[in-house]
């Protein structure tokens, strides 16, 4: 019986790939589920690499460019474990992980959410800042118990393990886009699960790498425009669920438009209104100064 799925997406990059397949133990109630984004001659991976011949690991081509959320996706339609856990190709699990995962197992949770560390990805030994939000949810959850912090702002797949059977019976999906492809998942997991476990212990490490697109996190108008419309729809999905974030999601990416584009700002503003965003409520976040200094607004 297969406990764990590990489903790694993966875009021309195999020296990271290697790393972080080698800090997964080789285990039978493990599988590992490696699908390729169509990089550049992609069918030869298995016959080059010797690091994915492992018998719990199989590399899957996809016959298009997809990005992450179509990869994710097609590593869920191959997963059989009880438990799926998410890992970018360029991260990697600390050491002893999966005897976490197995003291874990058990729960009756539909997710468990555990602390997360942060280094260079070209210098492991050196600590980077991607972890100061979790530090910082894991700070307020021992102080308040607040199940939201980690329902509602945690927006990443990993440093967690998600129950399969939930994924599948309410036909949660990553959107298939180029940016932003985990933050409508996993609000969706955290909308909708009926218990969570929280863990602070770090499962995973995040690497800081120039070019990621973690590192470039608005750079281009398009990348900007692809996050407000998930971010939209992660704001009616709360909105359904009646949960009331301050900010609101949308808050940060707006400051954000305004600053690259007075024009096509309040083109948005026409179309955030008809989707039923409360602009008033917006427009008034956003020029609250008690939110003109948080660092990283919108997702």
């Amino acid at each position: 019986m297969i406990k764990y799925s590990i489903i790694i997406p993966h875009y021309n990059m195999p020296d990271l790939l290697e790393r972080l397949l080698k800090s997964i133990p080789e285990r039978k109630d493990m599988q590992v589920v490696v699908v390729d984004d169509h990089s550049p001659r992609s069918e030869d991976y298995v016959a080059k690499y010797d690091f994915l011949k492992r018998k719990n690991v199989s590399f899957i081509c996809s016959d298009k460019k997809g990005w992450a959320g179509h990869a994710r996706n097609i590593g869920m339609k191959e997963a059989t474990g009880a438990w799926l856990v998410f890992a970018d190709s360029d991260d990697f699990f600390v050491e002893g992980f999966d005897k976490m995962l197995d003291r874990h197992c058990s729960d009756d949770a539909d997710v468990v959410y555990f602390n997360v560390r942060s280094v260079f990805s070209n210098d492991v030994t050196k600590e980077a800042d991607r972890n100061v939000e979790r530090d910082y949810l894991f700070k307020q959850y021992a102080q308040t118990h607040d199940e939201g912090l980690f329902r509602y702002r945690y927006p990443e797949p990993w440093g967690k393990m998600v129950r399969r059977s939930f994924v599948v019976k309410n036909q949660i999906r990553f959107d298939e886009t180029k940016v932003c492809n985990d933050y409508y998942f996993s609000m969706q997991i955290g909308c909708m699960a009926r218990k969570i476990s929280v863990v602070d212990e770090p499962l995973y490490v995040l690497t800081l790498r120039e070019g990621s697109v973690s590192y470039d996190f608005a750079d281009t108008l398009e990348k900007l425009l692809i996050r407000i419309d998930v971010a939209t729809r992660v704001q009616l999905l709360l909105k359904k669920y009646h949960v009331k974030l301050v900010p609101m999601p949308l808050r940060g990416l707006m400051v954000i438009l305004l600053k690259k584009s007075k024009s096509l700002f309040v083109k948005e503003l026409f179309t955030l209104g008809k989707a039923g965003i409360p602009l008033f409520l917006l427009l008034c976040q956003m020029f609250n100064p008690r939110y003109m200094e948080r660092k990283n607004a919108g997702r």
